[in-house]
């Protein structure tokens, strides 16, 4: 089962996501985080240089880009054709096509490895991808209920959806304050909010995604303990495992 845990730049869902592996580890489930089973099913374990490692995952994840060309040629047109669109420069398109090639390949390796009664926690997955495609710091509007939903029909979902938001000014203070952020700190501060606003813009609409009711649960880091938010969430996942195994 692969359990996406999404959301905009400093929302928290790394942390949420590192914290809900290891809960429900110690609830005895069989648990495997994204990056740990790509790294193992791409065979670079060995490589403990984390900057070394993603290229060699990139090596290896060259044949499996070629092949979801040309298996889901509506998705990867659909998201070139918005990087293409609202990129500025070439860097950036770029930039933003390899992180989306990466992601979406990344995804066919951890749905053929993720197998029985194993979970995995994914923190930079298929909807994560959304950053990509909709969080724009020069874009001139903000992401539509229309395009969202277009990606969300084309991409292949995960099996549940935990979507993490917070308040505005919470998530500029957390990008800001990060070692690695999104982008560069060089760029004017009302690009970077820009860049937040589309995001939160974008991720929001997911929520009036009629297919995703069923598998999403959303929840608000304003700030609070993350013991009762990581709660929540487990106590989602453990549910609906339990649903799943009834039916």
């Amino acid at each position: 089962m692969l359990i996406e845990i999404a959301g905009c730049s400093g929302t928290g869902k790394t942390t949420l996501a590192q914290r809900v592996a290891a809960r429900l580890s110690e609830h005895g489930d069989s648990v495997a985080h994204s990056s740990n089973l790509v790294a193992r099913a791409t065979g670079t374990t060995w490589c403990k240089n984390e900057r070394l490692r993603n290229l060699l995952v990139n090596l290896v994840l060259t044949r499996r880009c070629a092949l979801l060309m040309a298996t889901n040629r509506p998705l990867v047109k659909f998201s070139l054709s918005r990087i293409g669109l609202l990129g500025r420069g070439l860097i950036e398109r770029i930039s933003r096509i390899r992180s989306t090639m990466r992601i979406l390949a990344c995804d066919s390796i951890l749905r053929d490895h993720t197998v029985g009664a194993q979970l995995t926690i994914v923190d930079e997955g298929v909807i994560g991808c959304m950053h990509n495609l909709f969080a724009f710091p020069y874009a001139d509007a903000m992401p539509s209920a229309e395009s969202v939903h277009t990606y969300l029909a084309l991409a292949p979902a995960p099996d549940l959806l935990v979507l993490v938001d917070a308040p505005f000014e919470v998530v500029l203070d957390r990008t800001l304050s990060r070692a690695d952020p999104p982008l560069r700190l060089g760029k004017k501060n009302e690009r970077i909010s820009a860049f937040l606003a589309n995001g939160l813009a974008a991720f929001s609409e997911i929520r009036t995604y009629t297919p995703y009711q069923k598998r999403i649960l959303c929840v608000h880091n304003s700030g609070q303990s993350l013991d009762s938010l990581t709660s929540t969430i487990v106590d989602f996942v453990v549910a609906k495992m339990e649903q799943n195994g009834k039916q």
